[in-house]
């Protein structure tokens, strides 16, 4: 794949990571999610937590990119997409638990969840631009 157009797939991945991203953790689990980030800030600190966007969105960028470049070349994106992505979100997942006091297991598991579904998505976007190169 050219560079350039390697530029519009990453751009594309991560457009769709920000949609998968948002639907996940706002409006399917965004209750789980905002009562285990406030119990775990109450035992750390007893204030609230705030997410930093910028830092996010950093993070986001180089998952969509190490994905994308990884699985340009793959023969099944989307299997491949599953584990790549499944595994980075379950790294995630299990570092935050051994920072944070007090991380829930459920968390770790929605994230790993997490991982699987955007590795799908991300894999599905990955065997459509290939194909249609």
């Amino acid at each position: 794949m050219k560079t350039s157009k390697f530029f519009g797939f990453w751009g594309l991945n991560f457009l769709a990571t920000v949609v998968v991203d948002f639907l996940w953790h706002q409006l399917i689990f965004g209750t789980t999610y905002g009562a285990a980030a406030a119990g775990s800030a109450a035992r750390m600190s007893g204030g609230k937590v705030m997410p930093v966007l910028w830092s996010i969105w950093l993070a986001e960028l180089l998952i969509t990119f190490s994905a994308s470049y990884f699985l340009q070349k793959s023969t099944s994106p989307l299997k491949d997409g599953v584990i790549f992505v499944g595994l980075l979100m379950a790294f995630f997942g299990l570092l935050n638990n051994g920072i944070f006091t007090g991380w829930s297991s459920t968390i770790i598991i929605l994230d790993i969840l997490f991982g699987v579904v955007l590795g799908l998505v991300i894999g599905f976007i990955t065997k459509w631009m290939v194909k249609s190169n």
